[in-house]
């Protein structure tokens, strides 16, 4: 149940270089404030291949990802949250409620929220 959570959801891309970078910084803000109450959620996509739930693990295990990585092979989550705005890394972070606390947070806008 994610009504009462904090959730950064991110949009990431199987072959993008700077999703793979942000990857385990995504994991240590996860690990830093889950007992506060973030959830982080990735949306894993790629815009030359379906991937299958092998890769996802592989890609997910490969960064140390303790929080759910979710494929989203045609973007059917992550459209509505990103209309008409291709392109990855994207991060979106939603308060209790689903309400929209910041349209693209940087790593220490979340630290900001839990310090």
């Amino acid at each position: 149940d994610l009504c009462d959570k904090t959730v950064l959801v991110v949009r990431a891309g199987f072959d993008c270089g700077a999703c793979n970078e942000n990857a385990p910084k995504h994991q240590e803000l996860y690990a830093a404030y889950r007992d506060q109450g973030l959830v982080v959620v990735t949306l894993l996509h790629d815009y030359t291949q379906e991937i299958g739930i092998d890769q996802q693990n592989i890609w997910a295990n490969q960064y140390g990802l303790e929080h759910p990585v979710l494929t989203d092979n045609d973007q059917l989550v992550s459209e509505p949250l990103w209309p008409d705005k291709p392109g990855r890394p994207m991060h979106r972070l939603l308060g209790p409620g689903a309400v929209l606390l910041h349209g693209d947070p940087t790593h220490e806008d979340v630290i900001a929220l839990f310090e």
